[in-house]
């Protein structure tokens, strides 16, 4: 028999307790949540908005619930990536989101996905846009040592 184990850590998005990130962080504390991930763009502060000593507080004091930053969550709305239009504002917000994911320690940067077209000509160029987004972002994220997930 071949020996199993596996390295689980029970987590859980903060935002999703809709109580603020302080508040949401402190009620976790006792329930021995080990990671949790954080909403990149949440109403409380966005990547921008965020300075270098909020970004070192804001680890210290994930640390110091007793809590280990999975990851960060990076959701630009609308079509994502599939809109061509605004795709240079919304590969500079995920860039945003990848570089503050580095610097609070989160192995991963959660990118939902969105709107992916069926395989067809009429969608050949949204479908480009798509794997181009996803190329820019992967060589983005290999120079920050954080893994992309979509989703």
């Amino acid at each position: 028999m071949i020996p199993f184990s596996v390295n689980m850590r029970l987590g859980l998005w903060v935002e999703d307790l809709r109580m603020g990130l302080k508040q949401g962080l402190k009620a976790i504390a006792p329930l021995g949540v080990e990671a949790v991930g954080i909403d990149a763009f949440s109403s409380e502060w966005t990547p921008r908005t965020l300075t270098q000593s909020g970004r070192r507080d804001l680890a210290q004091y994930i640390r110091a619930k007793g809590a280990v930053l999975a990851a960060v969550r990076a959701d630009v709305g609308g079509r994502r990536l599939a809109d061509p239009a605004a795709l240079d504002v919304n590969i500079t917000k995920l860039h945003d989101a990848l570089q503050l994911a580095a610097e609070l320690g989160a192995a991963h940067l959660v990118v939902p996905g969105g709107y992916v077209p069926a395989e067809t000509e009429n969608e050949a160029t949204v479908r480009g846009v798509l794997a181009e987004a996803a190329r820019t972002l992967a060589a983005q994220a290999a120079t920050y040592g954080t893994r992309v997930c979509w989703v």
